[in-house]
């Protein structure tokens, strides 16, 4: 009977070592899992963020590009009347609506916008004195160069 319960002790002090080797080799393991999918969720957060990065610049070129078009034609010397402006600005590929509207605003004075629905409110606003857009037509007017600002709107200056 005292070999059997030496037995006993032994076996019972070996399935404690054998318990605590494979919940510190599991322990060990999950560790090394939970870090390995960290990993690699931070590489695929960076990823998206580097593909998203590259869309918008290039939708961005796209639009500088386009509204180059605008600006090509103010700078030839030609008057843009209403319907030549709606025209051309409305042969602006904006598929997804990220501009809102296309402004004109000679000497800082939005003389023209496209599309007219929903927007007539701009109509006559100078935007040199208003502070919420100031900054954005001083860009455009120090430049030359059109300016896109924090209401979705080009602003395209001859000023």
């Amino acid at each position: 009977m005292k070999k059997d319960s030496e037995l006993y002790k032994k076996i019972r002090v070996h399935c404690y070592i054998v318990g605590l080797i494979a919940f510190l080799t599991a322990l060990i393991v999950g560790v090394f899992l939970l870090h390995n999918l960290e990993k690699d969720e931070k590489t695929t957060g960076k990823y998206m963020a580097q593909i998203t990065e590259k869309r918008v610049r290039a939708r961005l070129d796209q639009y500088s590009m386009l509204s180059a078009l605008l600006e090509n034609y103010i700078s030839a010397g030609e008057n843009l009347d209403e319907n030549t402006f709606s025209e051309l600005a409305e042969k602006i590929p904006n598929e997804d609506g990220v501009i809102k509207a296309f402004e004109l605003a000679p000497e800082g004075i939005v003389t023209d916008i496209y599309p007219k629905q929903g927007n007539e409110g701009a109509f006559g606003l100078d935007m040199l004195q208003e502070h919420e857009r100031k900054k954005d037509a001083i860009l455009a007017r120090g430049s030359g160069k059109s300016t896109s600002d924090n209401y979705d709107t080009l602003i395209i200056s001859d000023i």
